[in-house]
């Protein structure tokens, strides 16, 4: 097996050829420099105690290739920012929704919360509605627009975002 020697010239040559968007494997055998030497120099200059020469060559490996993924990425971001968009930085993971999601109108409707379940809310509708207890006409007034909000939001996540301001068929009980 040929011996190969990583001198700072070899190691900006390489540099140079990614930060140009060359794969770092191929401006390596560019540079007459295997893919399993390229792989054993990166992990050398990865190790906890490496070798100086070793450890510059892999900071400058790393800085070369963010550098080039930084030029291609600010092309598409420049020329085609609808497929930066999509498949860059800005698309859809697990979890973590992205700028570019079309959603039909109403469509998160169902999925919101259900303010009514909020324990702390409906402790304090209790507390109101016992306090209007004595004014009957603004405790039915606050019950049939609590009954409006809850059949709007329940007909929006149904019908998309249609808001239909008629009453509620909901009862004036107690919440």
């Amino acid at each position: 097996m040929a011996h190969y020697e990583l001198t700072p010239g070899l190691g900006l040559q390489i540099a140079g050829l990614i930060r140009s968007g060359c794969f770092v494997h191929v401006a390596a055998e560019a540079n007459g420099v295997p893919r399993q030497v390229m792989d054993h120099w990166l992990k050398q200059g990865e190790a906890k105690d490496a070798p100086e020469a070793y450890a510059w060559f892999a900071d400058e490996i790393r800085t070369a290739t963010a550098q080039a993924r930084m030029r291609a990425e600010y092309h598409a971001f420049t020329n085609d920012p609808r497929a930066w968009l999509e498949h860059g930085p800005g698309r859809d993971r697990p979890g973590d929704p992205g700028w570019t999601s079309s959603t039909r109108p109403g469509a998160n409707a169902a999925a919101a919360e259900n303010v009514l379940a909020n324990p702390e809310l409906m402790d304090f509708l209790n507390r109101l509605l016992e306090a209007l207890e004595r004014f009957p006409d603004a405790h039915a007034h606050v019950v049939q627009m609590i009954a409006d909000a809850e059949f709007r939001k329940k007909q929006d996540s149904q019908q998309g975002d249609s808001h239909d301001p008629s009453p509620s068929p909901v009862s004036q009980k107690r919440i």
